[in-house]
């Protein structure tokens, strides 16, 4: 099963986003504490593409396209938009974090901790970030 949807580069609108993935995974007959897992990675992925890529006055659409085919499930969050992806560690160093008292990237550790893999890339100017969660 698949579902893809866009909507405005604006926080307020992931409130839609969580809603439609709650709804997709609840006709899945997703368990419930997996479909909370991935929305909640699914929803700190789009506010980092929201917050860090786009300016308050930017009409730029969020992609987003959920995949389901057993034993898996892949979300895939895209935009073109201004964050440097090649920035983005592949892996979150926790301990460093603490170590360095550093704030922020938090968020990628969180989506790392709720996914199987999480990947980020870009291509063609389009930012990707694809979370993928075994059932």
């Amino acid at each position: 099963m698949k579902l893809t949807f866009q909507v405005p580069c604006d926080v307020v609108f992931l409130q839609n986003i969580r809603d439609k993935l709650h709804h997709f995974f609840s006709q899945q007959n997703i368990p419930p504490a997996t479909a909370y897992q991935l929305v909640l990675a699914a929803d700190e992925a789009c506010a980092n593409a929201i917050v860090h890529g786009h300016t308050a006055q930017n009409s730029d659409t969020l992609h987003i396209q959920v995949n389901y085919q057993p034993p898996s499930i892949s979300i895939e969050i895209f935009d073109v938009g201004n964050l440097p992806t090649t920035d983005i560690p592949q892996k979150f160093d926790c301990q460093k974090a603490i170590k360095k008292h550093q704030r922020g990237g938090m968020g990628l550790f969180i989506i790392q901790q709720l996914a199987d893999s999480v990947q980020y890339f870009s291509r063609n100017n389009t930012h990707y970030c694809k979370i993928i969660k075994n059932i």
